[in-house]
Order: structure tokens, then C-alpha cells, then sequence
């Protein structure tokens, strides 16, 4: 699970991966910082191809199989998982604010009787306390000239010669 969280917050970082941490720091009685764990970071991937994935997994949600973690009010991007036989649900998604990963299973398979994906209902449940007093944001949008949609600004004209694609000359 930690693993799929770290991975998707480069998808709304412009595809800057962070590690994983359980604190940011400690303080003491007297709430003066004793110990630190500043975030580490490293460039994963561009950011339009950042922007793609988000764009792509916001889709997953607004129309597919993860429409049961839809937030009212807020962007949602994520995906869901099985295994084989329905043993493990998964659901990995993320708002403009947090990304979150669920699983739902047991340490040995067992198949789950469930309707839906109990992972994407409890990811849910979690999200809409936390953003419960978060103004709406946006993900960020790729910078001007950047290629948007899946296949990018295609047109069917060549970028060489500024004709049509099938022009040979």
C-alpha cells in the first residue's frame, strides 16, 4: 500500500516522486523540534506525462470503475485492483490535496463476497472527512503549447512541413 501511494503522488507532483515518511517531526513538551524527517524527493517523469496520468485516472473515476470513490465538490483521480478470484480489493486514488492507497483482503486468500469495491467505499469514507472544511481545487494544468489529451494536439498535419499527414510532398 505505501509503495502505491509513493508512486502516485508523482502523478500530482508534475512527476516529482516522494518517499514515503510516517512523521514530519517531533517536538518536545515544551514544543521545541527535537527530531525532523525532512520529505525526500527525486524527478520520476515529465510533467506533461504527470498531467496524462492524472487525466487518465480522473477518468477511471468520473466514468469507471472507480466511480464509488467520487468526491461531491472535488477532483478524484485513482484506480482499482483485484486478485485473482476476488480475494484482494484495491483502491489507489488521490485528490489536488492528498493521495491514498486501500486494500482490503486477508492474509490468506479467502474470496470476498462483496458487491462493488469495499476498498474504493472506504477510500471514499476517509476522503470526504478530511476535505470536509477544503476549499474545491483543481489539479494543475499543463503549461501553454503542452501536448493535452492522451495522443497530445494531433491534428493530421505534419510537424515537418505543416501539411496534411498523407501530403507526400
Amino acid at each position: 500500500v505505501r509503495e502505491m501511494t509513493q508512486a502516485y503522488s508523482a502523478f500530482v507532483n508534475d512527476g516529482v516522486f516522494t518517499y514515503g515518511r510516517t512523521y514530519s517531526y517531533v517536538k518536545d513538551s515544551s514544543g521545541e523540534v527535537v527530531l525532523e524527517n525532512p520529505a525526500r524527493t527525486i524527478v520520476a517523469f515529465k510533467a506533461n506525462t504527470a498531467w496524462n496520468m492524472t487525466d487518465m485516472l480522473c477518468n477511471a473515476v468520473n466514468s469507471g470503475t472507480g466511480s464509488e470513490a467520487r468526491l461531491s465538490g472535488m477532483p478524484v483521480g485513482g484506480k482499482t485492483g483485484t486478485t485473482t478470484n476476488n480475494c484482494d480489493r484495491w483502491f489507489v486514488g488521490f485528490t489536488p490535496y492528498y493521495v491514498a492507497a486501500v486494500w482490503t483482503g486477508y492474509d490468506m486468500p479467502e474470496y470476498m463476497n462483496f458487491s462493488g469495491n469495499p476498498a474504493a467505499q472506504i477510500w471514499k469514507l476517509v476522503m470526504e472527512s478530511i476535505h470536509k472544511d477544503l476549499p474545491t481545487k483543481s489539479f494543475p494544468t499543463p503549461t501553454i503549447g503542452s501536448p493535452t489529451g492522451i495522443f497530445g494536439n494531433f491534428s493530421g498535419q505534419s510537424q515537418d512541413t505543416g501539411g496534411d499527414a498523407d501530403d507526400a510532398g
